[in-house]
């Protein structure tokens, strides 16, 4: 049983419960953030009437561009945050926004997208350049903070990628 001085030494600080709770809105707010990318997807397609593909899967064919991985390649590229990368793939190959292809009889199916797959990405890639003109004169966020921010974020996803593969 911890004495009473052990908890008093594991009570947080008032400092460090601030920056905790720092920590926390940064976490809540990364969540948030990808949640609105996939809002801010989903609406793009829908302004241009595509309706069979979701912004999973848009970000999907948007992070493959111009080349052709397999299934595990696409998951393990630290680009797709889907939670279904098969159920995605195969829907679009049905869809005819993706190719799948064997290199050999055992080879693993490689996946690339089709000239519509492509028009897909081109659409994002256009909403993403009209988004990074609009940061600055609305969120007073020039090219410099978006640097910083990505470069912070960067950190963050290696620090939590140590804890898993080290189990720390």
């Amino acid at each position: 049983m911890a004495s009473s001085a052990q908890l008093k030494e594991a009570a947080p600080t008032p400092e460090g419960e601030a920056a905790l709770e720092a920590y926390v809105d940064l976490l809540h707010a990364v969540e948030r953030a990808q949640r609105q990318l996939h809002e801010t997807v989903a609406a793009e397609l829908e302004r241009a009437g595509i309706d069979d593909v979701t912004a999973v899967q848009a970000l999907l064919l948007f992070h493959l561009g111009e080349e052709s991985l397999t299934a595990a390649e696409i998951m393990h590229s630290g680009r797709y945050l889907g939670s279904n990368v098969s159920y995605n793939l195969k829907k679009l190959n049905e869809g005819g926004r993706l190719d799948c292809t064997r290199d050999d009889a055992r080879g693993a199916p490689r996946f690339r997208a089709t000239a519509s797959g492509r028009a897909i990405s081109s659409k994002l890639w256009g909403l993403f350049a009209r988004q990074r003109e609009a940061l600055k004169p609305v969120c007073s966020m020039d090219d410099a903070a978006v640097a910083d921010a990505a470069a912070a974020l960067k950190k963050l996803e290696r620090y939590w990628f140590d804890q898993v593969r080290y189990k720390l």
